[in-house]
């Protein structure tokens, strides 16, 4: 808004704000960004480090230490998987899976096949490294599919044995973590609403007949996409030029 003696005019844009793809409440060394968890590169790539000190690892046992992943649409999530260097030194040892349901609450990924151990607390997944060397090993999980378009991996403990005498410090590392997903068929789009622009012609003598050249109705549909209709198959009424 701008005001010029005592004259306030005003305008109006519009800013696009989208989540973010990843984030975590962990803390990462400098230079080590989280980007690298998911940026596709494995053999070639470049992990990201965690620091494993007092202030995590208290995540951990509280179970509050994430890393969460937003897909771009809801997607039907059926497993994990996972690569690190220096496995059974640094990697993510047990976690937890949790995810978004219909009513924006999180829940935990159950053990399908043990009732028993069905309580809401979910599941515990287990990582079993096999490598000590610089291999990029991986490891998986599954589990049943469920809907969601945002997973959640509560990390209970890891390997951070490695470098502590170079560092003075604790981390560990993960090289990639990848979503086992299916794409779920969008709806199909419902109209929403038209746009018209108004023909050449908005002024008539009475008796003459409606001239919609230049004019263009827009269809608007929920999936936020758009089409230019055919005037022959728009219902035009309400127009009368018997009477000033």
């Amino acid at each position: 808004s701008y005001t010029e003696k005592e004259v306030t005019k005003k305008a109006t844009f519009k800013i696009n704000v989208k989540e973010i793809p990843y984030l975590s409440n962990f803390d990462l060394f400098e230079g080590y960004s989280l980007e690298y968890l998911f940026d596709g590169k494995i053999e070639d790539g470049t992990s990201a480090a965690f620091k494993a000190d007092e202030v995590n690892l208290s995540k951990m046992e509280k179970e509050e230490g994430l890393i969460q992943y937003n897909f771009e649409n809801k997607v039907k999530l059926s497993g994990i998987d996972m690569w690190t260097n220096y496995g059974s030194q640094q990697g993510i040892l047990t976690f937890k899976v949790a995810t978004l349901d219909e009513n924006g609450n999180w829940v935990f990924i159950e053990d399908k096949n043990d009732l028993e151990k069905a309580n809401g607390l979910g599941k515990t997944f287990t990582l079993n490294w096999e490598t000590q060397a610089n291999d990029c090993e991986k490891q998986g999980v599954t589990f049943e599919p469920v809907n969601t378009d945002k997973v959640r991996i509560y990390i209970l403990s890891v390997a951070h044995e490695w470098n502590e005498d170079v560092t003075g410090i604790n981390k560990f590392a993960m090289r990639e973590i990848k979503f086992n997903t299916e794409e779920i068929p969008a709806p199909t789009p419902v109209l929403e609403g038209i746009e018209v622009k108004a023909p050449n012609k908005t002024e008539y003598f009475v008796g003459e007949e409606l001239n919609t050249q230049g004019m263009q109705v827009t269809a608007k549909y929920s999936d936020g996409t758009s089409e230019v209709l055919e005037l022959e198959n728009v219902n035009i009424s309400g127009f009368t030029s018997d009477a000033v």
